[in-house]
């Protein structure tokens, strides 16, 4: 994981996460990167809800429960940290409390950074991502999470 990645939860080292039923929320314009998302955390049995922008995505939000949130920084209309800022505002205390993942392919991210952090981002990784550094934040994201009430 990049070393500046920021973490809300210092979560202890954790393996694979047994999470057949967590639910993940990516969200980026690009089908590509999202088809790249899905194969790095494909051996986790999770289950994957796809959108192509913030605001189909907070649409989205109220209708299902989610446990994580992978979303672009950069994309047509809202952005991510203003997403991340309605999502943190939304009426469902379950959807507020969802831990998020910010992506970002800026090549300068030191002040995108700051603000995603007070905008309540659990974790910051610039692209390209790795297999093994999504894997790290998500495995320790989802293992500091209570289970998701179906």
């Amino acid at each position: 994981m990049d070393a500046g990645a920021m973490k809300a939860v210092d979560a202890p080292a954790a393996g694979p996460v047994k999470a057949t039923a967590a639910r993940v929320l990516l969200v980026d314009d690009s089908r590509a990167v999202r088809t790249l998302v899905r194969l790095y955390l494909s051996a986790r049995g999770l289950e994957f809800i796809e959108t192509g922008s913030a605001e189909e995505a907070l649409h989205q939000l109220g209708r299902e429960p989610v446990d994580l949130v992978i979303t672009d920084y950069n994309m047509p209309g809202l952005k991510g940290v203003g997403f991340t800022e309605a999502l943190r505002a939304h009426a469902l205390a379950q959807v507020r409390s969802v831990p998020v993942v910010m992506l970002t392919s800026d090549a300068s991210p030191v002040e995108l950074r700051r603000q995603a952090s007070a905008a309540g981002v659990s974790a910051f990784l610039r692209k390209p991502i790795t297999g093994p550094e999504l894997l790290s934040v998500v495995d320790g994201l989802l293992a500091a999470r209570p289970a998701r009430v179906a």
